[in-house]
């Protein structure tokens, strides 16, 4: 049986948020960006160039669909983002499992733990598998796992 249930997925997708929340207060405020939500925010990295950035001592890093946070050049966080105006409704097993097992609850959490409960999830109509390692929350599911853009 799995060491995760889906707790652990809502987890991962809070823990999202908090560093692309951090990432659109650090835009809005160094470059009075005006960001207001995921398609503003890749527009403006886009359009400005701007690929790598340290907030506070996490270097934050955008590849080809979404970011990763490094802290002491170590991979932390790493996410896509999705459509929606959610962060992230993706959930690749190797990404989620990385992130996660730098929370203490999950430190022994492996990526077959993620691999099933995507599975179950995907049995029990929350997910949907796009892929040999990644799924995605379905429509009618986003406002219970993931989370929207936070303007304060």
């Amino acid at each position: 049986m799995s060491k995760v249930n889906e707790q652990a997925i809502k987890h991962y997708f809070h823990i999202v948020s908090y560093y692309c929340n951090k990432i659109v207060e650090y835009f809005n405020s160094k470059y009075d960006a005006n960001i207001n939500d995921v398609q503003s925010l890749i527009h403006f990295q886009t359009m400005n160039r701007i690929w790598r950035f340290v907030i506070e001592d996490t270097e934050i890093l955008f590849h080809g669909t979404g970011c990763s946070a490094y802290k002491n050049r170590e991979e932390i966080c790493g996410w896509d983002f999705s459509g929606n105006g959610y962060w992230s409704g993706i959930v690749d097993v190797y990404k989620v499992t990385l992130t996660l097992k730098h929370i203490s609850e999950y430190g022994e959490v492996e990526v077959e733990d993620i691999r099933e409960l995507s599975d179950r999830l995907v049995h029990n109509g929350i997910l949907v598998k796009t892929g040999v390692t990644t799924y995605r929350v379905k429509t009618e599911h986003e406002c219970d796992f993931c989370c929207r853009i936070e303007i304060s």
